[in-house]
């Protein structure tokens, strides 16, 4: 049994009074210099803001890749509240850089739980721990975050932006969003283990937008496919979280999934 209206809009209430309970996961990719590309790692609900630096050991993987391979990122240093890596980068190509962190566990209170799964529209979630009687109860969760950027350097598109990278939770472009305007609308697939995912929602803004708060909503289709209006230039992003049963409950009770994208949007 699901929510009914009336009881899914009292804890959509709740939010209006509680503060964000999770924290997403940014790439941001832009040029140091003609060699060289900067990318800034960071953590808040506020894009393209950080609220810490990334601990360097919480990296499980991160790499740049173009349309002639892929190449792996091992060093990095704290910048203020950012986590920093600069590598060497071609002008004249698109790059897609795609950071993993390691899994997390954290424990919510029942009540904070709730709030957050309403905040993430996880309908499932909410549902079943309705039917189990698990409402009450405090929520055990071990989580995991990918971010993926895409930046547009000189020189002829071609097809490295849409790559499928193999992150459990992905966000793949259909469109080079880097060479969309306001008004285009961004066409992505979102994926968990390399399947498409339906019925998941996908939020998108800009650091230009409601302070860096979503702006605008959409549910992946049967097909995992969603689209996104552009509605303002400069630094933009899409994410999304897939929560469900954890498969070992010795270790938790459930398992999350973050995932972002971002790119620059164009006038």
């Amino acid at each position: 049994m699901r929510y009914n209206t009336e009881g899914w809009n009292a804890l959509l209430a709740m939010l209006s009074t509680g503060a964000i309970l999770g924290h997403n996961l940014w790439l941001l990719a832009s040029r140091k210099n003609e060699a060289r590309l900067r990318l800034e790692m960071n953590t808040s609900d506020l894009f393209p803001l950080s609220e810490s630096a990334i601990s360097p050991d919480r990296i499980a993987a991160l790499s740049l890749i173009s349309s002639r391979g892929s190449l792996p990122v091992k060093e990095f240093q704290a910048d203020g509240t950012s986590l920093v890596a600069e590598v060497d980068a071609p002008e004249s190509e698109v790059l897609l850089a795609a950071l993993t962190l390691h899994p997390r566990e954290i424990t919510l209170g029942a009540e904070k739980f709730e709030h957050y799964l309403a905040e993430e529209d996880a309908r499932d979630a909410i549902a079943i721990r309705q039917q189990t009687e698990q409402s009450k109860v405090d929520g055990r969760e071990i989580y995991t975050k990918y971010a993926k950027a895409v930046f547009q350097t000189e020189g002829e598109p071609d097809e490295a932006f849409g790559q499928v990278v193999g992150q459990r939770l992905e966000i793949v472009p259909q469109r080079n969003p880097s060479v969309l305007r306001i008004g285009d609308r961004l066409s992505i697939q979102v994926l968990f283990d390399g399947a498409p995912v339906a019925g998941l929602r996908v939020s998108g803004g800009g650091e230009q937008l409601e302070n860096g708060r979503y702006a605008r909503q959409a549910h992946t289709d049967e097909t995992g496919h969603a689209e996104i209006e552009i509605i303002g230039a400069g630094r933009c992003f899409v994410r999304t979280h897939l929560i469900r049963p954890h498969v070992e409950t010795e270790a938790a009770d459930w398992e999350s999934f973050w995932a972002s994208l971002t790119f620059m949007g164009n006038d």
